[in-house]
């Protein structure tokens, strides 16, 4: 992951259009990336995972050079603010659904009980111990518990600083320099937590010292997209069947990438540079091209991480009129900033040690904090409360005074109801065809 995101991101961020998308890789992708491995190692079907990937990065470079070579993107407007919400309350859920399944195998793996120690730590019985326990007393003692304690630290943590950039305390530049940088905060000041409680031992992210393949039985970083030893059926047969799966994921990174497109040109944003969604349509194939035939994870535009990235270099007006927001003045449309995190990012491939030091619930701690950022600002989450209010209470919006009650209420519920299917799909066997249902929403939406 390190690597592909040092190799697209830097590549992408020199070479697109538009320099303030930040590149990377989001939950939907992520989602269909796993649920494509284990549709893969099925007993009925036996593909090589990477060899199959390999085949559907190369459709889904012909896909996207079809795409923008035919001007598409027009269709991304039957994409609205309905299907927006739902993704992002479902890749929210997500998110905590598995920080919650993590900080649960934690406690699994280190029940609460009572263990001899010999007058050794806990750090050190779990590193040193090599005897073999009842199953209910494997595990080490306070794990579980100092691990929730990381994990709820870091999130509490990154929550503060988030609600620090709207408070009163200190100048409004040093509150928006640590709103900016809470997540990283956070998660030093639980690393140093950590390794000060010597006493107690904690999972930490597992990271090899050198270079090396993940797969064992690979001996060179190109996939052989010709070799038949792991595949159950031909090499061209290996091929056509990829068109489908390339197919839905060139749906999701497309409609994930345009609909980050149109946030961030919004004209409240007052840009100066004009947007090319063809030419980075393309570019992102190239990438996706590479990545699939190195085995690399997929990446595409992030819209959290994009629109975190443009309030840290958005203007605002100093002075406005008592219950009014500052205006927007200007964005200070550079690449900078996101080239040089990239080749931080790679900096660190340098230095796995510290990579290592990085407790596991720190990283889950994340997890459950971009998940609620995630669902911050929707309108939906609004509309939902809504659902349990009194018409009497409903906050002053501009669709609280133009739409009706019973419209507004039968609206989130259907989009309720939508997002519940959604994440049962993603739950089920058959969540490969996620990007279909998402084509699904704008039918829906369309003709419903």
């Amino acid at each position: 992951m390190l690597i592909s995101t040092c190799f697209g991101g830097l590549v992408f961020s020199l070479l697109t259009g538009q320099p303030l998308t930040v590149f990377g890789c989001t939950g939907p992708i992520y989602v269909f990336e796993v649920h494509l491995c284990h549709f893969c190692h099925q007993p009925f079907i036996h593909f090589d995972f990477l060899q199959y990937r390999a085949w559907i990065g190369c459709w889904i470079f012909l896909f996207f050079t079809s795409f923008s070579f035919l001007e598409l993107g027009f269709l991304i407007h039957y994409f609205t603010r309905y299907y927006r919400e739902i993704v992002t309350v479902m890749v929210s859920l997500i998110f905590l659904y598995e920080a919650g399944l993590d900080i649960k195998a934690v406690f699994e793996e280190n029940p609460i009980t009572s263990i001899v120690l010999n007058n050794e730590s806990s750090a050190e019985y779990c590193r040193n111990s090599r005897t073999p326990l009842p199953k209910y007393h494997q595990g080490c003692p306070n794990t579980a518990f100092f691990s929730l304690i990381l994990m709820l630290g870091t999130f509490m943590v990154a929550y503060c600083m988030k609600k620090l950039r709207k408070s009163h305390y200190l100048q409004q530049r040093l509150r928006s320099v640590m709103s900016g940088f809470g997540i990283t905060i956070a998660m030093i000041l639980m690393i140093i937590i950590a390794n000060l409680m010597t006493s107690v031992y904690t999972e930490p992210l597992v990271m090899p010292n050198d270079f090396q393949h993940t797969a064992s039985k690979r001996t060179s970083w190109m996939i052989n997209m010709f070799d038949t030893s792991y595949t159950s059926i031909s090499i061209p047969y290996l091929a056509i069947t990829a068109i489908v799966p390339a197919f839905l994921v060139s749906v999701l990174i497309i409609m994930e990438s345009h609909l980050t497109g149109v946030l961030v040109n919004k004209p409240s944003h007052r840009l100066v540079k004009g947007c090319t969604p063809n030419w980075d349509t393309f570019l992102m194939g190239a990438i996706l091209l590479v990545c699939s035939l190195l085995g690399l994870p997929w990446l595409c535009a992030d819209s959290v991480r994009t629109m975190t990235h443009i309030k840290t270099l958005t203007v605002y007006s100093k002075y406005s009129a008592p219950g009014e927001k500052p205006r927007v003045l200007c964005i200070h449309e550079q690449r900078v900033a996101i080239v040089l995190g990239h080749i931080l990012v790679g900096i660190f491939l340098l230095f796995p040690s510290v990579i290592q030091s990085i407790p596991l619930a720190v990283l889950l701690g994340v997890f459950l904090f971009l998940g609620f950022l995630s669902l911050s600002g929707l309108q939906f989450v609004k509309r939902f409360k809504m659902l349990f209010m009194s018409s009497k209470y409903f906050p002053d919006y501009s669709f609280t005074r133009k739409v009706r009650t019973a419209k507004i209420h039968t609206f989130t519920i259907l989009q309720f109801v939508l997002t519940a299917i959604m994440f049962g799909i993603k739950a089920s066997p058959v969540s490969p065809l996620f990007p279909l249902c998402v084509i699904g929403l704008a039918l829906i939406r369309r003709y419903a």
